[in-house]
């Protein structure tokens, strides 16, 4: 049997013949029973003890009976869980909500009572909801006995920490978040309420796929005056009626107005590009030698160059063509006035016809000395933050941070951004530029809440970058046809590229002409025909995929 939940999930889903996808961090989504194979409407989280599971289309009951789980499945012990506290405390839950207390249940300390270096705590109701927040990255704690008994607890580990409390979402828990605010009073340093964006609590919401840059926002007091929270409420009736400014493109399919990152590893070559950005958006030229933009006022902030190597490789870039007045530069800007420099910057612009672009070489420039037992995500997260506030202040006008990616690799292109999540949380868009050393090709991919993902081969000669093919819709073609040659070793390759070429196949051919032996060359075909590379005519021969005309 298996000694986790998400691993019995994961059996009874495969055993029921359903679809199931793992993702990276014991994260899990899944096809629901009776739906169709593309379905992925069931998303499944492990924290300690348990898997958080969320159904987005049917009953949660219904869909785990339907692959012969019940709830207790979903607890590594399926008795329930049990947490200990630092006191001697130990509270049982039992798979139905059922709970139970033994040890020192007359004791007043919290759950988690040491943070380490952390300077934000969040509070939840319960113990689950610590759990699901420690999973998320976060310290976290609660009081004893769920909502209600906020005063029975002793609050001084939070001392002079900045406190979040996540309300559980019903009148209960909003009670209970009001009393714990009040007993933070002159002990926290500051104190907000958010609830969760589905369900009744954190552990509903993270199951749901939503982290925490997702919690909402809730008044501490029900005595808080709420007609100015209110004043700018609209309905979707107006929001239907409204007409609004179109998106601003600075780069058609690739960078918008906001915030984005431009990720890629050391000397891969992403200031080179950043720079071939700068020249084409500001002279209203080719990006890319091939994607068309309006000219607009651009402001490069080269802080890892000086004025000699930026001249060389600006005119590098440039060609024979002198480069534009409408592009300026910093190479010099402390941390501490970076923001309020850009900001300035993007008011003198503010009356341009196109919205200017600000492009910032490296984001780690912007980045000053992180405070002791400061949240790296929470850091992160507001550093982003300021700059999409940046952006705002000119509606239309964007900053492309150029940052550095991770050492080790990933299965998602913006894992393998540098610093915590909360770095592409708080992007609007995400571009990392990827290429292996003493190579002329490299691959962009993209994405963002306005920008269709995708990935585009480029060609780099001297460092300068153009796409594979004469547009986009060729360039993302031949990122498609590097990944699956790169799927294949040489001999296979060959054999395809064999197969490719005539209009039938057989064993015996691949004999005659390419020197295999006869059963090696029937396991290549089979193989490419299993990969659905190649097409099967008749009993030993073989085609391409599209039929060749002689």
């Amino acid at each position: 049997m298996a000694d986790r939940a998400i691993d019995r999930c994961r059996d009874a889903w495969r055993n029921a013949g359903l679809i199931w996808q793992d993702r990276p961090g014991d994260v899990a989504r899944a096809q629901a029973p009776r739906h169709s194979p593309a379905d992925r409407s069931v998303t499944f989280r492990q924290i300690e003890g348990r898997v958080l599971v969320h159904s987005h289309a049917d009953d949660k009951a219904a869909v785990l009976d339907a692959v012969g789980l019940t709830m207790a499945d979903l607890f590594d012990s399926q008795r329930g869980a049990e947490y200990h506290y630092p006191d001697g405390r130990r509270v049982r839950r039992t798979p139905d909500k059922k709970f139970s207390q033994n040890g020192n249940t007359k004791g007043r300390s919290l759950f988690r009572t040491e943070f380490g270096d952390a300077t934000t705590v969040y509070v939840a109701e319960g113990e689950q909801d610590v759990l699901a927040l420690e999973s998320a990255g976060v310290a976290a704690t609660c009081s004893a006995m769920g909502a209600g008994k906020a005063h029975f607890a002793d609050w001084s580990p939070l001392a002079g920490k900045t406190v979040v409390i996540v309300a559980d979402n019903d009148d209960p828990g909003r009670k209970h978040a009001q009393q714990v605010s009040a007993q933070l009073d002159g002990i926290a340093n500051t104190v907000r309420v958010v609830v969760a964006k589905v369900g009744k609590d954190f552990a509903d919401h993270y199951a749901a796929g939503y982290g925490l840059d997702d919690l909402e926002p809730r008044a501490a007091t029900e005595s808080e005056d709420t007609t100015d929270l209110l004043a700018d409420i609209r309905s979707a009736a107006e929001l239907d009626d409204m007409v609004l400014p179109p998106l601003v493109e600075h780069i058609p399919w690739l960078v918008t107005e906001g915030f984005g990152f431009l990720a890629g590893a050391p000397k891969v070559g992403k200031s080179w590009l950043a720079i071939a950005l700068a020249l084409a958006v500001a002279q209203g030229g080719m990006v890319l030698n091939s994607i068309k933009v309006e000219p607009r006022a651009v402001l490069l902030l080269a802080l890892e160059d000086g004025d000699r190597r930026l001249q060389t490789r600006m005119r590098a870039v440039n060609g024979d063509d002198p480069l534009p007045g409408n592009l300026d530069y910093l190479t010099d800007v402390t941390p501490q006035v970076l923001i309020p420099t850009i900001t300035a910057w993007l008011a003198r612009h503010a009356a341009d016809e196109n919205p200017p672009l600000v492009i910032l070489d490296t984001f780690g420039k912007a980045r000053g000395q992180r405070r002791p037992g400061e949240d790296p995500y929470i850091a992160d997260y507001q550093l982003g933050t300021q700059f999409k506030q940046a952006a705002k202040t000119v509606p239309g006008s964007a900053i492309l941070a150029v940052h550095h990616t991770r050492k080790m690799s990933a299965d998602d292109f913006v894992a393998t951004v540098a610093g915590s999540q909360g770095i592409t949380g708080s992007a609007d868009y995400v571009l990392v530029l990827t290429r292996k050393r003493k190579s002329d090709e490299g691959l962009l991919s993209v994405t963002g809440r306005d920008i269709h993902e995708e990935e585009y081969a480029l060609l780099v000669t001297n460092g300068i970058w153009h796409l594979d093919g004469y547009n986009l819709i060729m360039a993302a073609e031949a990122a498609d046809e590097r990944r699956d040659k790169g799927n294949l070793n040489e001999r296979s390759q060959a054999v395809l590229e064999f197969v490719n070429s005539r209009a039938q196949t057989s064993p015996g051919d691949l004999v005659t002409e390419l020197g295999i032996e006869r059963r090696q060359a029937s396991v290549y075909l089979s193989r490419l025909l299993d990969a659905g590379r190649i097409r099967k005519t008749g009993r030993g021969t073989y085609a391409p995929l599209l039929e060749v005309v002689t």
